[in-house]
Parts: structure tokens; C-alpha cells; sequence
């Protein structure tokens, strides 16, 4: 649980900060019901956006056309919260690469949050 990055089309709109529907039940309290639901992910795409998956999942950035874009969106604006917010290039850039991170890791004595952790997890 963490932060991780999806591709989904250019043109997804799914409001910021929203679990993303496919993601939970919200069906009749039925057993037999609940047994037959399967999670559906966003529709695929060429956009790159980041994901919160600490709850359900939900979009914490903008769809931006390339990598690049989506780092620099990381470097300059974020998301406002502390997990999003004034990340370093090298920090952004191994998110990119790696594609996911967890919410925390402590080295050497140091607590890390989110996507400054990248750097730590090396190659995908």
C-alpha cells in the first residue's frame, strides 16, 4: 500500500481523491452476490497517472501525456499532501521507473514517505 502509477487514457476523468468504483463492492448484502463481484481496474491507456492505494485507490494526480510530464508535475506542483509534494528529480524519475512504492520505509534511522523512497527500491 502505498502510491503506484497506472496508465490510463488521456481523456479519464475520475475525480481526484475518489475511490475508484470497480474497486469496491457496492452491491446487495448477499452472499451469493458478494462471491460473484470481481474488482474491474480503470480503463488502460497511454496517460500516466498516480494512484493512492492505501484505501480503495483512488487518482491523486492529473493524466499527463508522457512520464516526463508526470515528473515534473512531481518536482513542481504535487499533490499538496506530504507524500506528493516538493519530490526530489531522482526521487520522481526512479518512481517512474519502478512504478510503485509503499507508504513508508525507515534506513539508516531515517523515516521516508512514499515516492522518496524510490530511489531505495532499485530496478523493477
Amino acid at each position: 500500500m502505498g502510491r503506484e502509477i497506472r496508465r490510463v487514457p488521456l481523456s479519464f476523468d475520475h475525480p481526484l481523491h475518489k475511490v475508484w468504483p470497480g474497486f469496491v463492492y457496492d452491491g446487495p448484502d448477499d452472499e451469493e452476490a458478494q462471491e460473484a463481484w470481481e474488482r474491474t481496474d480503470p480503463p488502460a491507456g497511454e496517460g500516466w497517472q498516480i494512484w493512492e492505494t492505501v484505501s480503495e485507490g483512488s487518482p491523486v494526480s492529473p493524466v499527463l501525456p508522457t512520464a516526463e510530464a508526470l515528473v515534473e508535475w512531481m518536482v513542481n506542483n504535487g499533490d499538496g499532501s506530504r507524500y506528493v509534494h516538493n519530490v526530489s528529480r531522482e526521487a520522481a524519475e526512479a518512481f517512474v521507473r519502478v512504478g510503485w512504492v509503499p507508504s513508508g520505509l525507515i534506513q539508516d534511522g531515517v523515516l521516508y514517505a512514499t515516492v522518496e523512497i524510490a530511489p531505495f527500491l532499485g530496478e523493477p
